[in-house]
């Protein structure tokens, strides 16, 4: 009976002892299985969770760089006038031509001149012919009003030297003399002479506004200088010549036209030198003030020219606005083309983003994402959580955005390696 208890109990104990086995082994096999699934998982998440690039925020200036196309232009351009009426005879200049003093410019018809001449000489002369004649006219009725003033008083001097030797007379001499027809004919001959000199002025009166009539249409002094200006064509053979250097903008006549008065050729004066003339829209014109300094490149060429500043800004026909640059002399010729880049700093801003963080919702409602972090059954996850946001000011790299949108030490998600959303998990790249 002994044997059997003792033979069943090693039987039942090196049972136990298999089954321990078992489970310690079931137990290290789950073990391995759970930390492979964990390894598992990891990869899992490093495949399908998004990787992200983060960023802070800073403190800066946000600088507007715009680049515009232009052309090299005159910076002072003159009109040349010639006497109107003229007939061209020929046009020695185009647009583009390069002149010295001296240069001929267009000619004139000679015979046309020389007839017009001719003409301006005989109304010169008519017209002193018919102010001379009213002159005269005028002279002779001078004349004829001092003659009749002139006889007055010598005939009231008559009367009043009797009247005085009347007085002078002794009592046995004025017994002889009329008294009261002296008196009589000394007034009379004093109010004659007072009558003829006032009323010399209103004799003369419709004389004088004749001459000054007369004069006033015999004025010849337009007359002469045009005549003036002829003659000086005729003696250069009707040759127009330039009187400075420069290059031609503008030629408004051709062959067989008549001159109109104003001006028929333009030049550009080299003495003053070439701008750069650039179109500016008007979103951009807040980025340009005068006396800006900027940079120029002309052509294709790499050069940079510096040390230039806006010179002005006017409003163009379209609503836009030219701004235009003094060259330096000896730089560029007319007509050449460039490209004008002026940057424009901003004040300080404190809340800066890089432009790649910036989502666009809508026409003008923007947010960024940033990491955050939340609670969930397998621990803390990093989220992407949305904010949404003001924009203050921004160029083509930086958006400076309102103060207190967002703190200084939260990480903005600038990129990702996968599209994400707001809620989603995400891996920051350094991970």
């Amino acid at each position: 009976m002994k044997i059997k208890e003792i033979i069943k109990y090693q039987w039942k104990s090196k049972t136990n002892k298999t089954l321990q086995q078992k489970a310690l082994k079931l137990l290290a096999y789950f073990l391995v299985l759970m930390v492979i699934l964990t390894i598992l998982s990891r990869f899992a998440d490093s495949l399908l969770i998004p990787i992200v690039k983060v960023e802070t925020s800073k403190g800066m200036t946000i600088t507007h760089e715009v680049e515009v196309d232009g052309s090299i232009i005159q910076n002072r351009e003159e009109g040349i006038a010639v006497v109107e009426n003229l007939k061209v005879s020929y046009v020695n200049v185009y647009p583009g031509s390069e002149i010295k003093a001296g240069d001929t410019l267009f000619e004139i018809d000679l015979t046309d001149l020389k007839s017009q001449i001719q003409q301006i000489e005989s109304q010169i002369s008519e017209k002193e012919k018919n102010l001379s004649r009213a002159t005269e006219d005028y002279n002779l009725a001078v004349s004829r009003q001092d003659k009749i003033i002139s006889d007055a008083l010598a005939a009231y001097k008559e009367a009043e030297a009797l009247v005085n030797k009347y007085n002078n007379a002794s009592e046995e001499e004025k017994q002889s003399l009329d008294k009261e027809s002296i008196e009589y004919d000394y007034n009379l001959k004093k109010s004659a002479y007072d009558q003829a000199t006032n009323d010399k002025s209103n004799n003369l009166l419709a004389e004088k506004r004749t001459l000054e009539d007369i004069k006033e249409a015999s004025n010849t002094d337009e007359l002469k200088n045009k005549l003036e200006s002829l003659k000086k064509i005729e003696g250069a053979e009707g040759k127009i010549v330039s009187e400075k250097e420069g290059i031609i903008t503008n030629v408004v006549v051709t062959v067989g036209d008549i001159t109109s008065g104003g001006s028929t050729v333009y030049l550009a004066d080299k003495e003053s030198g070439y701008k750069f003339v650039a179109e500016l829209s008007k979103d951009l014109k807040k980025y340009a003030k005068q006396g800006q300094s900027v940079v120029l490149k002309i052509g294709s060429s790499n050069n940079e020219i510096g040390d230039i500043t806006i010179d002005s800004i006017s409003k163009s026909e379209s609503d836009n606005y030219n701004i235009s640059v003094i060259l330096p002399v000896g730089i560029g010729e007319i007509g050449d083309s460039g490209k004008l880049t002026l940057s424009s700093k901003s004040k300080k801003y404190q809340v800066c983003v890089p432009l790649e963080a910036l989502h666009q919702e809508g026409q003008d409602k923007y947010y960024i994402l940033v990491v955050g972090e939340e609670e969930t059954i397998l621990g803390t996850e990093k989220v992407a959580i949305r904010v949404d946001v003001s924009i203050a000011d921004k160029n083509d790299t930086y958006a400076a955005l309102e103060e207190g949108t967002i703190s200084n030490s939260q990480k903005i998600i600038i990129s990702s390696n996968k599209t994400i959303k707001e809620g989603d998990r995400v891996r920051l790249e350094e991970e």
